[in-house]
């Protein structure tokens, strides 16, 4: 592991929990955001784990083995393959065009209950 990685990797995190506690300032005093990472050797390194737990970052667990847990992955992924599936494009532009209507079909509550499937899915780990 590399060491400038994971120091890259915390400030992205304090980067992350600053921009959190000023755009959803009512989330963060109530410590109702949660973190969602792998199981990455950076994202679990000492320094990592030291500042989330010394500033009240929740993380989700994250199961071993299990790439499959990631919104992308389970939501957002399969609904535009089932939109797309079946039908024929003659460019890339026209695949781009295309899946960016599809993704912007998505509503805001569709990807808060994935996020609230995957909080309580977490709490089973």
């Amino acid at each position: 592991m590399a060491w400038g990685i994971v120091k890259a990797y915390k400030e992205i995190i304090v980067r992350l929990r600053d921009a959190i506690r000023r755009k959803i300032n009512q989330l963060f005093k109530l410590k109702q955001w949660k973190l969602l990472h792998d199981n990455a050797l950076d994202h679990r390194a000492i320094i990592v784990q030291d500042y989330s737990a010394k500033h009240s970052v929740s993380v989700l667990p994250h199961p071993p083995y299990s790439p499959d847990i990631a919104p992308c992955d389970f939501f957002f992924f399969p609904k535009l393959k089932m939109t797309l599936k079946g039908r024929r494009f003659s460019s890339s532009s026209e695949v781009i065009e295309n899946a960016t209507v599809e993704l912007n079909k998505l509503r805001k509550i569709d990807f808060e209950l994935a996020f609230q499937q995957l909080f309580y899915a977490g709490k089973n780990v």
